[in-house]
């Protein structure tokens, strides 16, 4: 493709949409980075909207490209999947910018599935899987994401440690998924059993705000950026007047309410980690008391799912600091095999939190019983220490 003056401004718009969210971005500030007056612009592109159109297509032309060469009979799993990453750690800069608009059009997933289907790419259809089906795609797509946004953000971030190539990173990812996380210990059924009893909630779990209930509600309904005070106050009957006895504006009385909400579920697992005597068993803590806790509390799990779309780019949030220091105590002797060194701390409760919220979140919309996802724990345990082939589960064609 040439480097015209249309792809220079696409090409740098894709990088500062990747940093920034779209409404922070100018048609000035593209043009500037550039090298062109804002006036050039409106030569290839009427505004802004126009922009981000053509933005889309470029991302959904260049997905389909990628997953309609990887569906061949030809194509084995395993290289299937290290194509996809290293695909998407190649062109960081399209992932970010789709989590930037998934994050504030609550219409956005339906429309890259529509767009995917128009170009020809095979879909994964959820509603028609077992429970081992569903189990192997949540795992794998919650892993690949994980360990790609790692990659991206920590390549793009000042000061990182050195990064592998995207080639050599995705075969030490697809490995993973082969044979799993050596630093895992098999647990036996007395210490599961102990572990799992430990997880449990309390009967005394505090009941979640009415608040949160009407936050979560709206989110479901229209995504975080369609969360008004109007709403809010119609969902609770009460005067948009009165809500503002609690906050100054919009912005805070949601970013206290969510806070507060995420303080609850923080304490609740550092709690339950207190019964961990080894690192296999606080992974194993924390993903059963994660996944016991969105039971009892789905509203978090929506919540959860837009708030990760929304930080996307932090190589850490506050509340993954926080649960990264309770495995601190217990990681002396834990081997790492040199080709998954990039597997830190600090990316592992994202990674239990992505699995557990997206068990829960995505279980709970196939019709699983909160029972039937519990039970699932141990399984995915297995997935991490084995690999989902070593924990008993097979292939699916997952879109990746």
């Amino acid at each position: 493709m040439k480097d015209t003056t249309k792809e220079r401004i696409i090409r740098n718009a894709f990088q500062l949409y990747a940093g920034c969210w779209v409404r922070e971005v100018s048609l000035s500030q593209i043009a500037a980075v550039t090298g062109i007056s804002k006036t050039a612009i409106f030569r290839h592109f009427t505004d802004k909207k126009a922009l981000v159109a053509e933005m889309k297509t470029r991302l959904y032309d260049e997905a389909a490209a990628v997953l309609s060469a990887l569906h061949v009979a030809s194509v084995k799993p395993d290289a299937r999947i290290r194509s996809t990453i290293a695909s998407v750690c190649t062109r960081g800069e399209y992932l970010l910018f789709l989590f930037r608009l998934a994050a504030v059009e609550s219409d956005f997933e339906k429309e890259v599935k529509e767009a995917l289907e128009s170009r020809g790419v095979p879909q994964c259809v959820l509603s028609h899987m077992t429970m081992e089906q569903f189990l192997y795609f949540m795992y794998v797509s919650t892993l690949v994401m994980t360990a790609s946004l790692y990659y991206i953000v920590h390549q793009k971030s000042a000061g990182a440690f050195d990064m592998p190539e995207p080639e050599e990173f995705a075969g030490s990812v697809t490995r993973l998924l082969e044979h799993g996380y050596a630093g895992l210990s098999a647990l036996e059924a007395v210490e599961q059993e102990r572990l799992n009893a430990a997880c449990a909630p309390d009967d005394g779990l505090q009941p979640e705000s009415r608040f949160f209930s009407a936050i979560a509600d709206l989110v479901r309904e229209y995504g975080l950026p369609g969360v008004t005070v109007d709403r809010i106050a119609e969902k609770l009957h009460r005067a948009k007047s009165s809500l503002y006895s609690y906050s100054k504006n919009k912005h805070e009385l949601i970013a206290t309410t969510i806070r507060e909400e995420l303080d609850l579920f923080s304490a609740f697992l550092c709690e339950k980690m207190r019964a961990a005597k080894t690192f296999s068993e606080g992974v194993y803590v924390m993903l059963g008391a994660a996944v016991r806790y969105l039971c009892a509390r789905r509203n978090l799990g929506s919540v959860l799912a837009w708030l990760s779309l929304f930080n996307a780019q932090k190589t850490e949030t506050e509340l993954e600091s926080r649960l990264a220091e309770l495995f601190l105590p217990l990681v002396n002797g834990v081997s790492v095999l040199p080709q998954y060194s990039w597997v830190r701390l600090s990316v592992l409760p994202r990674f239990l939190l992505g699995l557990a919220s997206g068990l829960v979140t995505r279980g709970g919309r196939l019709g699983f019983s909160a029972d039937e996802l519990t039970a699932q724990v141990p399984v995915l345990y297995e997935c991490i220490r084995l690999g989902p082939a070593g924990a008993g589960l097979q292939y699916i064609d997952s879109g990746l």
